[in-house]
């Protein structure tokens, strides 16, 4: 008796893992699940006890009063997703290598109440979603009533509306694109936005059979109740010619009001405080706050309407809310938080046509925290100068937005007659893909301090995801200038993130060679 508990006591197997040797192995199985339709049907072998364990609706299916007898057919699970969960039955872990196979491994624990695994393939679809599968994985949850999944995708939705809005692969159900463009906040401007409705339009003109025409894109915009959701009043007057040139989009009767509040009000100096001005460069909205005269203003609330003009308020006055409510003793007419909060139904029943939205409180951008990834300091190496090109490859072990390359200032010269602290720096920075493909560039022209570091932001956030190496090249430009080059920490880790580097620098011909002693990057800023 003493032999037989000495040999248990060395067994090279976990209980789970003899648990998770039986489904490999198929030993003392006693039942069979036919998973998958007629062409792609696959065979599974398991054990009634440890499924009936497991979960509840196993248990009905193998003891229940209607058991069923002989093989199970599941046509509605794809193999791949029941050979997962079969593995946490067994072994109480999962490895997902999708958002798709995450997103059919939560059909199968939510069809056979498995709540752990629920939660397991909600954690990773958090952690891992990308703008490109958050469509899907909104719609699935939807779908399935995950509601624990709704604000995640809603928020990723929000960061990257013009993306989901363009996106030709995923299309956007007309629910969600008015759940989309009735939110407060929303990255991209009103005429970026009104861009992709119409973007979305058109490939739903195309499911349904219609001619994409633009009075057919305006009819699916309006049969979902995604029309009224786009703001017009808060168009700047360059956006406003640029959306007006769309043939047929909007009514002369629209037009007409339009001209009268975006042009006549902003000649008076309306100031309207835009918080969400879009990053495009093919997009007039760049440049409206200024053209418009928001720099003048220095109120907190970034949604309210200012204007300072007595008589030309008084004027404004009379088009919003009528002769009889205007105000000539105040210096200045702001409309309150709450009254922009709110439908502007009673100031607009005789001026705002209704078939265009009255909202006038301009869209927030959707915030987002900023971390820092900072690479550790070995020692000093060299001093290397311009002009030169300077590369880390990286690699993320979590999907981030790279905002920010941290880089190594100038030294400062000592033959320099100049008693200045700074000076006026130029560099280029480009993210590529593990393909060479440009992601994204900044061009940096500032004044900054020698012997310093230097946060340089990129001209567009780039997403990372995680086991892809992603090369960020520094293009020093000047000549006869010096740099300090470092051995810097090939490991870092910011946000239970892990962050892996390899410095290079350029070599005579093309490409570059790997130079642990020449660091240049220090850090990167990220969200």
């Amino acid at each position: 008796m003493a032999a037989l508990v000495k040999s248990q006591m060395h067994s090279p197997y976990s209980l789970l893992s003899r648990i998770g040797n039986l489904l490999q192995t198929s030993q003392w199985s006693d039942c069979t699940f036919l998973v998958g339709e007629s062409d792609s049907k696959q065979e599974f072998r398991a054990h009634r006890i440890i499924l009936a364990a497991c979960s509840p609706v196993f248990e009905a299916m193998c003891f229940g009063p209607l058991a069923e007898k002989g093989s199970i057919s599941i046509p509605d699970m794809e193999p791949k997703a029941f050979q997962a969960l079969l593995q946490y039955v067994y072994t109480d872990n999962v490895q997902f290598t999708s958002v798709e196979e995450a997103c059919d491994v939560l059909y199968a624990a939510k069809k056979y109440m498995i709540l752990n695994l629920c939660q397991m393939c909600h954690l990773y679809l958090k952690r891992n979603m990308q703008a490109k599968d958050v469509v899907a994985v909104y719609e699935f949850a939807k779908l399935l009533e995950e509601e624990a999944l709704y604000e995640p995708c809603l928020l990723m939705l929000r960061k990257y509306a013009l993306e989901v809005l363009n996106d030709a692969t995923h299309h956007l159900s007309p629910s969600t694109v008015m759940e989309l463009l009735a939110s407060d906040a929303l990255n991209g401007c009103e005429c970026c936005l009104i861009e992709g409705a119409l973007s979305w339009a058109i490939r739903e003109c195309e499911e349904r059979g219609l001619e994409p025409s633009i009075e057919n894109q305006r009819f699916m915009l309006t049969n979902c109740s995604a029309w009224h959701q786009l703001r017009f009043l808060t168009l700047s007057q360059q956006q406003f010619m640029r959306i007006s040139q769309i043939d047929g989009l909007l009514t002369q009767e629209e037009i007409g009001f339009l001209k009268e509040f975006l042009f006549k009000t902003s000649d008076d100096k309306r100031a309207t405080q835009y918080s969400n001005m879009c990053n495009s460069s093919s997009c007039s909205g760049i440049a409206a706050f200024d053209e418009m005269g928001g720099n003048e203003s220095n109120e907190s609330n970034s949604n309210i309407v200012v204007v300072r003009d007595k008589w030309k308020r008084r004027r404004l006055n009379m088009v919003l809310i009528g002769v009889e409510n205007s105000d000539e003793t105040s210096d200045k007419w702001v409309e309150s938080d709450s009254a922009m909060s709110t439908s502007l139904d009673s100031c607009f029943t005789l001026s705002v046509p209704p078939s265009i939205s009255d909202i006038m409180r301009p869209r927030k951008e959707v915030g987002y925290r900023l971390s820092f990834c900072r690479r550790p300091l070995l020692k000093q190496s060299s001093i290397v100068a311009g002009p030169l090109d300077l590369e880390v490859a990286l690699m993320v072990s979590a999907p981030i937005d790279l905002r920010a390359v941290q880089v190594y200032s100038r030294i400062f010269p000592p033959y320099a007659i100049q008693k200045s602290n700074t000076y006026s720096e130029k560099l280029e920075i480009e993210v590529l893909d593990e393909t060479g493909k440009l992601l994204t560039y900044s061009h940096f022209n500032d004044k900054v301090e020698y012997n310093t570091e230097v946060m340089v932001h990129l001209n567009k956030f780039v997403r990372l995801t995680q086991d892809r190496t992603y090369r960020v090249i520094v293009k020093l430009m000047d000549s006869m200038t010096e740099y300090p080059l470092s051995f810097l920490g090939q490991f870092a880790r910011s946000q239970d993130i892990n962050f892996t580097f390899m410095d290079r620098a350029a070599k005579a011909g093309p490409g570059f060679v790997n130079r642990l002693d020449m660091g240049f990057i220090r850090g990167f800023a990220y969200s």
